[in-house]
């Protein structure tokens, strides 16, 4: 008769492991060991007051040259109402994207960035382009906030797709000063819907957690597999069957 399987150990080691694991997890999970850096309210709709107060000098400048330039011209008595009228010019487009700035933030760096996007839209959509701009070095690391969420009634069944918060983990980055450059864009003839953001530097990522699960369970699945077929293999050449009766 064979000797029994003499790698058993195996599996008290994959025990212990998985033992550990949990326990790490857990500890950093409770623990919190992220902190927040931004919090912010993103209205497209209404620019900064410093982007308003921009527009309209710029506004102001060309309606004084505008005017300066009509001024100018000599009176010299033509009947200007009988020369060709040009046509009227043609409305502006719809806005459909704006950019706007971030207040500067710090991050300590070596930890993970998770940046999160909310806004409550229905039937609707608003995408947030971003760059991550270091103001020292000008490092730029860009990520994208696509929130969507739809809904409805289909032959008496409710549908949803979508979801009207997403989030994005970017790696761990060089401490300094950082700002961000967002540009938002949304669906045409409609209102942006406001969007609150929010930056949380060292957040615990579960899906690490189940990637060293796997790698600890794999061996033991395979090491499983061979015990298997070594028992089948050893009980087949003895005189009794695993059950403890006697082989015929």
């Amino acid at each position: 008769m064979q000797q029994p399987y003499g790698g058993g150990k195996i599996f008290t080691i994959w025990r212990n492991l998985i033992a550990a694991l949990i326990l790490i997890a857990l500890v950093l999970g409770l623990r919190g060991t992220h902190s927040d850096v931004l919090s912010e309210t993103l209205d497209f709709a209404n620019p900064s007051e410093t982007e308003s107060t921009s527009t309209q000098a710029t506004a102001a400048a060309t309606s004084s040259t505008a005017s300066a330039g009509t001024s100018s011209q000599p009176a010299t008595g033509t009947d200007w109402s009988s020369a060709t009228t040009s046509a009227a010019p043609a409305a502006p487009k719809p806005e459909t994207s704006r950019v706007l700035f971030s207040k500067p933030f710090t991050l300590s760096g070596g930890r993970n960035l998770r940046i999160e996007g909310s806004a409550e839209v229905e039937n609707n959509w608003i995408s947030v382009s971003g760059d991550l701009v270091n103001e020292q070095s000008g490092l730029v690391e860009p990520f994208d906030l696509p929130i969507e969420y739809y809904h409805g009634v289909d032959d008496g069944e409710s549908w949803s797709e979508g979801s009207r918060s997403v989030s994005r983990v970017l790696p761990a980055l060089p401490a300094g000063s950082y700002v961000m450059r967002l540009e938002g864009q949304w669906a045409e003839n409609t209102r942006p819907p406001i969007v609150s953001l929010r930056a949380r530097e060292g957040v615990f990522l579960w899906s690490h957690f189940f990637l060293a699960f796997w790698a600890i369970t794999l061996p033991a699945l395979i090491a499983g597999r061979r015990f298997l077929a070594f028992e089948s293999a050893r009980w087949e050449e003895g005189s009794y069957t695993q059950l403890g009766t006697e082989r015929e």
